[in-house]
């Protein structure tokens, strides 16, 4: 009877890893999917459960990023530059963490492309680039539950008075995401 139970938790012991791995792999699988359907926001809750788990996953942070800007163009062609402006944001958020995370430059190309977009979508909404709005901007964004893109918008507002309160609440909106930044 002990050698049973014995065998039993060895067995279940083995094969708990191997669900995890299939279950990141599955996330991945299904992200992918969804992308190559155009289903975007689909997409981007597939990747986002593999970066929870795995802060340094190229592909799904790469999954993500894309699925982030392609919705962001789709509204940015609809002269919705709000909601653009979200989605790039959001994509920004995630090129930052993955090259915080692994020290890479992998997504810089995409960075400079989406940046621009973002400040396009600024421009066109009339806001400034500037520190106090984009404090400004994170706080309303953080009240919105848009904890991602406020992260985003405190980082572009971390330099003088900004600094400290900004640092703060990037550690919040990381919390809140279900991504400490440690």
């Amino acid at each position: 009877m002990i050698k049973k139970a014995a065998t039993i938790i060895l067995l279940a012991l083995l094969i708990s890893p191997v669900n995890y791995a299939k279950s990141a792999t599955d996330n991945l699988a299904k992200g992918n999917k969804y992308y190559s359907s155009a289903k975007y926001e689909k997409a981007v809750t597939e990747y986002k459960k593999e970066v929870v788990q795995d802060k340094t996953n190229k592909k799904a942070a790469e999954g993500i990023i894309k699925s982030y800007t392609a919705i962001g163009d789709i509204y940015y062609k609809n002269s919705e530059y709000g909601k653009a402006a979200l989605n790039y944001r959001n994509a920004l958020f995630y090129v930052q963490l993955y090259a915080a995370k692994t020290n890479s430059t992998d997504f810089i190309g995409e960075y400079k492309t989406v940046q621009n977009s973002y400040k396009q979508c600024l421009k066109n909404l009339k806001i400034k680039d500037n520190a106090k709005n984009h404090y400004n901007m994170g706080r309303l964004l953080s009240l919105l539950n848009e904890y991602t893109a406020a992260s985003y918008e405190y980082s572009l507002a971390q330099n003088g008075k900004y600094k400290t309160d900004c640092e703060k609440a990037m550690e919040e909106m990381y919390k809140k995401a279900g991504l400490e930044n440690k």
